[in-house]
């Protein structure tokens, strides 16, 4: 069990962030919100626990991110769960060709969220 407990997250979706932050906080983790490519980027070389981007976030050009994300030596072992609406398998197929092993629906990632947490 890692002592960081600190999650960033690319997820814009101010309803979405709340679930996030209302499940972590019992838990004790911190949640760290980015709103752009640049701040994943410089957040994600603090090396946090867990790395959560939503792939409907375009500010963040979720696959590119992913991309850089595994082709830094300083961050590519982060874990990383990216997430987008179920009708969006083009987004979740890119995400796994850019190197992101655990992609999920919306829906799936909300039901393991309190899983993913918990074992921070």
């Amino acid at each position: 069990m890692s002592t960081n407990k600190t999650v960033i997250a690319a997820v814009p979706d101010i309803f979405f962030g709340s679930k996030i932050s209302g499940t972590a906080k019992p838990l004790g983790v911190d949640v760290k919100f980015v709103r752009n490519q640049e701040a994943l980027l410089r957040n994600a070389r603090e090396l946090p626990a867990l790395l959560v981007i939503d792939l409907g976030a375009n500010e963040v050009d979720p696959i590119e991110s992913i991309r850089a994300l595994k082709a830094d030596d300083a961050t590519s072992q982060l874990t990383l769960v990216a997430f987008a609406n179920h009708e969006r398998e083009d987004l979740m197929a890119a995400a796994q060709d850019a190197g992101c092993s655990n992609v999920l629906t919306r829906g799936a990632f909300a039901s393991a969220l309190p899983q993913l947490l918990a074992k921070l």
